[in-house]
């Protein structure tokens, strides 16, 4: 399907379907684009459904570090649209090292220390101090 055109018009899941979906789920496949700034959408609920996850994403998407560092699954990364080929290799064989690390996955190891750096009250903490540069400077402005 390589470089044909394909028109998808793929249905939006709500969100409340997602979780049900996740909890029935024995496993999460995630998949990412050649894009190294596309992060699934879905990949914290994922993490937090205390399934094991196996993933194909770009080695730059933030969504392969935090699964990778969370211990919540597998990845095999790839650096973009001129590494398909990796993609291809390496598929069956890590898709096996995942079957393995499924027997023994225990939803209580996964990191949730992870989560702290994504949480509303750590992302706001971020924003408001960005907020307040923003106001100093425009404060020292109109003192000048």
């Amino acid at each position: 399907m390589w470089q044909t055109i394909i028109f998808e018009y793929p249905k939006r899941i709500p969100y409340l379907d997602v979780l049900v979906h996740l909890k029935i789920a024995d496993a999460i496949f995630i998949l990412g684009s050649t894009e190294p700034h596309y992060t699934p959408s879905k990949t914290y609920q994922a993490v937090l459904s205390g399934k094991p996850i196996w993933a194909v994403l770009h080695e730059a998407s933030t969504a392969a570090a935090f699964i990778d560092n969370s211990g919540a699954g597998k990845v095999l990364n790839f650096a973009g649209e001129f590494d398909l080929a990796k993609v291809g290799e390496q598929f069956v064989p890590l898709f096996l090292a995942f079957q393995d690390f499924v027997a023994s996955f225990k939803p209580e190891a996964v990191n949730k220390e992870i989560f702290s750096t994504y949480s509303a009250k750590n992302v706001t903490g971020q924003l408001a101090a960005l907020l307040d540069k923003v106001m100093a400077r425009q404060l020292s402005k109109t003192s000048e």
